[in-house]
């Protein structure tokens, strides 16, 4: 059976402000912290892209271990997150793809097969309750993100379109690296 050819888009252009430190570069079992949503989709897409624009050097040398992930530079990364998700976006070529910012890491493989056995506009990994990344978005979805002005926001585009919520027992859909506390607390757990 022939795998479905689907794309995985990782956000990682923004300045980490919150953490004050990189945290694409943060170290995880010795690992950068990027490393682990770009290894997991890997498994399941056949392309991944990573979106850079601060510090995009340094990126680009977090990923020389992947040399089949393409980097899409965000010039507009300053106005915020969602230019990333246009500019990935805009380099997607399949008709799904996997949309993850670069620190929720610890997502599972089988997470990602079992939202690509769903099909809709939005599909998304539910825990407790709680939903969480990555998302698998559609063709009507990119048309839509692509055509909207810069000034939108990611949540309204997909709150008009009918989302398919998946259960799942995957914790890691929900574990968000985003300040120093919340990195401290899972180096203490793991």
């Amino acid at each position: 059976m022939n795998r479905e050819a689907v794309t995985g888009v990782v956000l990682a252009a923004g300045f980490s402000s919150r953490m004050g430190q990189f945290k694409p570069a943060l170290p995880i079992n010795e690992k950068p912290l990027l490393h682990y949503p770009v290894e997991t989709l890997l498994t399941v897409c056949e392309k991944v892209l990573v979106v850079t624009g601060y510090n995009r050097e340094k990126i680009k040398e977090l990923m020389r271990p992947f040399p089949s992930v393409t980097l899409v530079y965000n010039r507009d990364f300053k106005t915020g997150m969602f230019s990333s998700v246009k500019a990935g976006t805009a380099a997607v070529q399949t008709s799904r793809f996997f949309l993850t910012p670069g620190d929720i890491p610890f997502f599972s493989q089988k997470t990602c097969e079992q939202l690509l056995s769903r099909h809709g506009s939005v599909i998304s990994p539910v825990f407790n309750g709680k939903k969480g990344h990555p998302v698998l978005l559609n063709e009507a979805v990119h048309q839509e993100i692509l055509s909207a002005p810069g000034t939108e926001i990611l949540r309204n585009i997909l709150h008009r379109h009918k989302t398919v919520l998946m259960d799942t027992n995957d914790e890691g859909i929900l574990v968000d690296i985003d300040t120093q506390t919340a990195y401290n607390r899972l180096k203490d757990q793991i």
